[in-house]
């Protein structure tokens, strides 16, 4: 039985807080309408590739959505934000974050209408492409999606952990938003004077490492990466229950000499994927969203399920 891509667990959740996850594939200020067809918008002192055709016009970054799911974010380094909008809804990718293993990108959905409203409570899934066209795509992530009970209706804040596995990152890549999940999926459908016209919300960007990562190593050379939001483990694990999490009881030990847990959050998240063969459970991957900002300088070890992983 194959357990891949499985978000296992959303841990300290507030109570307040409603979650409305999709499944996620790795081994979810002012209205400026315009009538016209697509515009897209960059962040003029990043570089990147604007959607073919497409305007540039001023990106609209929203610092709240990123700390909704990554608390102290104001340390994380500057990343390219785009905005792609229509007269019914504007998409932001506000913070694409990449620690070499699982790109992470926090995106804002803003409604104009009923229309662009019905296409954000769906939480676009998002898929790759090399060439820019919708039918050219590979899946590559669907929303995580939590919202508080008061949140404006007309605005939507998601988070993706991108797959990796399957398509090259090392080149320049597209990322189209559509409806649906997998194969099933479908451009994103907007109607305007009762006709109906499909479009992709799709730009192309650069996925490079943009965050710091530390590697620490067991005794028999089992590795745990350790970055500023998250912790992702590799090969060579196994678990004794197959809904088991081995980040869950994460604890770090300091050069200071404290041993702290794992912290908590309303965001914090575990996905793994898992392989049971013959009774044996094998950890294909797994990986721990933090939701916040850690300072993993001074951080010598970590401390899994009672084996200690050294930093080198």
């Amino acid at each position: 039985m194959k357990g891949n891509d499985i978000l296992k667990a959303m841990n300290g959740i507030d109570g307040k807080y409603l979650n409305e996850q999709t499944e996620i594939r790795a081994g979810s200020g002012k209205r400026i309408r315009r009538p016209a067809a697509m515009i897209a918008a960059v962040c003029a002192a990043l570089a990147m590739t604007v959607t073919a055709g497409a305007a540039v016009y001023q990106a609209f970054f929203h610092k709240e959505s990123v700390e909704h799911y990554i608390s102290g974010s104001d340390s994380l380094p500057e990343t390219v934000c785009v905005s792609m909008e229509n007269e019914h809804l504007r998409l932001t990718i506000d913070k694409l974050l990449y620690d070499g293993n699982a790109p992470l990108m926090i995106v804002t959905a803003e409604s104009f209408d009923e229309e662009g409203r019905a296409i954000a409570s769906e939480s676009p899934a998002v898929y790759y492409s090399k060439t820019g066209r919708a039918e050219d795509r590979v899946y590559a992530g669907g929303a995580e999606l939590i919202r508080g009970e008061n949140e404006d209706p007309d605005i939507y804040k998601y988070v993706y952990e991108l797959d990796y596995t399957e398509f090259d990152l090392s080149k320049p890549v597209w990322l189209h938003f559509m409806k649906g999940q997998f194969d099933e999926c479908e451009p994103i459908e907007v109607k305007t004077n009762g006709e109906v016209r499909q479009e992709t919300f799709a730009a192309q960007l650069n996925i490079e490492k943009n965050l710091d990562t530390a590697d620490y190593y067991s005794a028999d050379g089992r590795r745990i990466t350790l970055s500023p939001i998250g912790a992702y483990i590799g090969e060579g694990f196994t678990l004794e229950n197959p809904d088991d999490s081995l980040l869950r009881s994460m604890q770090f030990r300091y050069s200071d000499g404290r041993t702290e847990p794992l912290g908590d959050s309303h965001t914090r998240s575990f996905h793994i994927g898992t392989d049971t063969q013959d009774g044996v459970t094998t950890v294909e991957y797994e990986r721990c969203f933090f939701g916040e900002v850690l300072d993993i300088s001074g951080i010598d070890a970590l401390i899994v399920q009672g084996t200690e992983f050294v930093k080198k």
